[in-house]
């Protein structure tokens, strides 16, 4: 859907792509639901285009300052009841980047995403990416002065041991965040070939914390840029960045 189809905030999205960093990050289509994703905000939009709910990128924890995180990659499940979203949370350390250095909000538009380097600030950069799940069932009415964003279901850190001699910030988030059809399970490929395969809460037991198990399973060399499970939940169909493709049997199944 184009952004004339419907209201938009015009001003405030044009702000976020006047050289400051900031990017749009298009849109995404859920039953029910259009998403309009910005690096530094979320858009709910219901079918008419009406905002229901708008959504900056939360904290990771009480001291984190409010500027120091992006949204990454987004998915409506297939019934539109719930929308998961990876968000980044980056720490330049005590002595680089502070709150009016532009690279703040720049650092994350880096071309060489499979690298996940944090351009100028040196060992003291760390990333930090986050999978979130958000329930769409009570979202504010139409007409509503509140935009409070859904209730999150639940966060996970997304972390794992990067293969031996990769650099660390190879465990990222690629780009690729899928539901399966039946709602059951999320896949998030990652930078250094590897798929995350993620249980949703009440599809299998949990953690001791309360978070869904899952296993992380090593399919490429290369940051992963497709997923695609198949309707029965037994297969997925993947690719990297160097066009590589390949088909292969979802545990569990």
């Amino acid at each position: 859907m184009a952004k004339a189809d419907c209201p938009t905030e015009d001003q405030e999205t044009n702000e976020e792509l006047d050289g400051k960093g900031r990017l749009h990050l298009g849109w995404f289509i859920g039953k029910g639901w259009l998403l309009e994703g910005l690096t530094s905000k979320l858009l709910l939009r219901d079918g008419t285009g009406a905002i229901r709910a708008t959504r900056v990128p939360p904290l990771a924890g009480p001291d984190d300052p409010p500027a120091n995180g992006r949204f990454w990659s987004f998915a409506f499940s297939p019934d539109g009841k719930q929308l998961a979203v990876i968000w980044r949370r980056h720490d330049f350390g005590p002595d680089v980047a502070r709150e009016d250095d532009p690279r703040r909000d720049s650092v994350h538009i880096a071309e060489a995403r499979d690298h996940r380097q944090c351009l100028g600030a040196g060992a003291a950069c760390q990333w930090e990416y986050y999978l979130e799940l958000w329930s769409l069932e009570n979202p504010p009415k139409r007409g509503s002065s509140s935009k409070d964003w859904p209730k999150a279901l639940w966060r996970e850190r997304l972390t794992g041991a990067p293969h031996p001699g990769r650099p660390p910030t190879a465990k990222a988030p690629y780009g690729p965040l899928v539901f399966d059809a039946a709602g059951e399970r999320l896949f998030v490929g990652f930078a250094d070939g590897d798929v995350l395969v993620r249980s949703l809460p009440g599809h299998a037991p949990a953690a001791d914390d309360g978070v869904p198990v899952g296993p992380l399973v090593s399919v490429h060399q290369l940051a992963v840029t497709k997923l695609s499970p198949s309707p029965d939940g037994r297969w997925m169909f993947s690719e990297d960045i160097s066009a590589e493709q390949r088909v292969w049997q979802l545990p569990g199944r």
